[in-house]
């Protein structure tokens, strides 16, 4: 495999989904890409501990001057509790003007660490961030809000955010789409909080799909209201996840913008 990915001139698309490496192997195989002339999209995913020698050469595959990716999806596919090595401050620390499509799941990525690699990617457009342990959005918010801005996608499922992050993440009128099932945020169990998300929300008009559910305890005054609420920030999907009948009171605001909807779950 190692020998055939080197001599290869052709391939525009690996997939290595699930698969289990034996030691070296996938740092072998990265190495082996590194020169590759036309490899536009690279998944990788395993349920083996993803060593640190296998970061460094991913990180060396994506700063390489002749790298043509622009899709890229690593992770890891079992426990949270399996040791993970750590993406450091210098994992990608050359300008990146090609991949627009990034996905680092269950890859123990901390905050602290955030701003110092994303900001070397120029041509962003989707970034998957899920099963990490990413508190401080304060890395992103200044990525998202500079001029050039480039990000459409944002998914953050299964981290450590609070209320007081989501709130000024919500209002940047960047995003299209954001994922943020499973934090903190949303099980508080404060109706205040709630409440402030959803007044953020209303005043976001540039979000055309935002996935919180499950998001409060099911009764009528939360789970069934607050989905037509978000919508009335003129979202196109309107996302209710089995969560039973919309009350039928909430039709009219639903209808009111009924031209705007592409999705409806």
């Amino acid at each position: 495999l190692i020998d055939g990915l080197q001599q290869n001139q052709s391939l525009l698309s690996l997939d290595v989904v699930s698969c289990t490496f034996e030691d070296g192997v996938l740092q072998r195989m990265l190495q082996a890409l590194q020169r590759h002339p036309k490899l536009r999209r690279l998944v990788i995913t395993s349920p083996t501990p993803i060593q640190q020698e296998e970061v460094d050469a991913l990180g060396a595959l994506l700063n390489h001057r002749d790298c043509k990716l622009t899709k890229l999806e690593f992770g890891h596919t079992r426990g949270v509790n399996q040791t993970l090595p750590n993406f450091s401050d210098n994992t990608f620390d050359a300008p990146n003007s090609r991949l627009s499509d990034l996905s680092l799941v269950q890859c123990k990525i901390e905050s602290a660490n955030l701003e110092s690699f994303l900001s070397n990617f120029s041509a962003l457009q989707t970034l998957n961030l899920s099963k990490n342990k990413i508190s401080d959005l304060a890395p992103l918010q200044r990525i998202l809000c500079n001029d050039d801005a480039t990000l459409l996608s944002l998914n953050l499922n299964n981290n450590l955010i609070g209320l007081d992050e989501i709130n000024s993440l919500i209002t940047m009128q960047v995003l299209e789409n954001l994922e943020l099932e499973s934090n903190p945020f949303l099980t508080s169990g404060e109706e205040e909080s709630r409440e402030s998300l959803i007044n953020a929300l209303i005043s976001n008009r540039s979000l055309e799909r935002i996935d919180l559910f499950p998001f409060f305890p099911p009764s009528p005054l939360t789970k069934h209201a607050y989905a037509p609420m978000l919508n009335r920030g003129g979202r196109r999907s309107l996302q209710q996840h089995n969560s039973g009948v919309i009350a039928s009171g909430l039709w009219p605001f639903i209808l009111e913008r009924s031209q705007r909807l592409k999705y409806y779950g």
